[in-house]
């Protein structure tokens, strides 16, 4: 994790920060990342510290947020390292439609989600939450990078 949170994007935005304070146990989360917090740790364990870095996590959260298979949240992740717009947006109604966490937070709220948070790719490129929210939200897809 440590070099993924010090790559430009995520250093830039203060990700860096907020995982410092994340790995102190003094993090403090909105209701939406308390939910994507507690889904990533719930996959991937106590010691992830629930914030959205790498692209696993946003296959954990297409999975277990929104019902989709291991080889379809993988086809997410190649289409967002191939900036592939149709097949993001193929995505965009099921991940709506399925998202699990109605009862706590409804899927507008995770509009308002982490904007300050990144997945950086290892090509170097990055992705806000957000953006991949709102862009899917807005029957858009979003674009690796700035």
């Amino acid at each position: 994790e440590i070099s993924a949170i010090n790559r430009p994007g995520p250093l830039a935005l203060g990700l860096h920060n907020k995982w410092i304070d994340a790995h102190k146990g003094k993090a403090t989360f909105t209701k939406e990342e308390k939910v994507i917090s507690e889904l990533l740790k719930n996959a991937f364990g106590e010691s992830h510290t629930g914030l959205v870095i790498y692209q696993e996590d946003v296959m954990k959260i297409f999975q277990d947020g929104a019902g989709f298979s291991l080889g379809e949240s993988d086809n997410i992740r190649r289409a967002m390292g191939k900036k592939n717009k149709d097949l993001m947006a193929s995505f965009k109604e099921r991940f709506i439609e399925n998202w699990k966490y109605n009862e706590i937070i409804s899927i507008d709220g995770l509009g308002s989600f982490a904007p300050d948070q990144n997945i950086t790719l290892s090509n170097g490129n990055k992705i806000r939450a957000k953006d991949l929210y709102d862009r899917v939200q807005n029957g858009e897809t979003f674009e690796v990078g700035d």
